[in-house]
């Protein structure tokens, strides 16, 4: 039985997957190149489109309790729209252009922030200054979690990230709880308030 199935079977249970890696940048001029490729894609994907609003991750995660996910659950409708709308902010923080990038193509929340690596070892862990990346993707059991996966994976083909550490797990079930509109909690009408 696949992991969809048993979503099937328990369909008032809605859980949320977090893959965690820890990633050294060992070429970081290869790392921006690709972050800007993958980045320009994204736009020409989504630049125009009026439907991005309907697209089922933008809707998923929007059904979401704001501040679940610390507010990463807002990123795909935030970012989808925004580069839907023409927006192209300058991403100049390589961690951020990454967030983005996986968002954008995944249609999955990502948080992605720089992390302090220890200063010897062998490998990729060698002594000397190098900059880590902590990346967590979060996913539905609808959200494409390969299609994040595939983009970490292609900068580790082209020899701009090493993973050194990596995990995924299911967020408890109870954290995840349908939306009330906020005109809805405004009347007094929140369902939740119901007891």
């Amino acid at each position: 039985m696949s992991i969809a199935d048993i979503e099937r079977a328990r369909p008032d249970r809605l859980r949320c997957r977090q893959l965690r890696m820890r990633a050294v940048v060992v070429n970081e001029s290869g790392c921006r190149d690709a972050t800007e490729v993958l980045l320009e894609r994204a736009y020409r994907r989504w630049s125009g489109r009026p439907d991005c609003d309907h697209f089922p991750p933008v809707q998923r995660w929007r059904a979401v309790e704001p501040g679940y996910l610390d507010g990463a659950e807002l990123l795909p409708g935030s970012l989808i729209c925004a580069a839907a709308a023409g927006h192209r902010p300058r991403i100049r923080d390589l961690s951020l252009g990454v967030q983005a990038a996986l968002v954008l193509h995944s249609g999955c929340p990502a948080l992605v922030e720089e992390t302090a690596l220890p200063g010897s070892g062998r490998a990729v862990l060698a002594s000397g200054p190098r900059l880590g990346l902590l990346v967590s993707v979060y996913g539905l059991p609808e959200d494409d979690m390969t299609l994040a996966e595939s983009v970490l994976a292609g900068y580790v083909g082209l020899g701009a990230l090493e993973v050194v550490e990596r995990f995924s797990r299911w967020l408890p079930d109870n954290a995840l709880r349908p939306t009330v509109s906020v005109p809805a909690r405004a009347v007094g009408t929140d369902p939740r308030a119901v007891a």
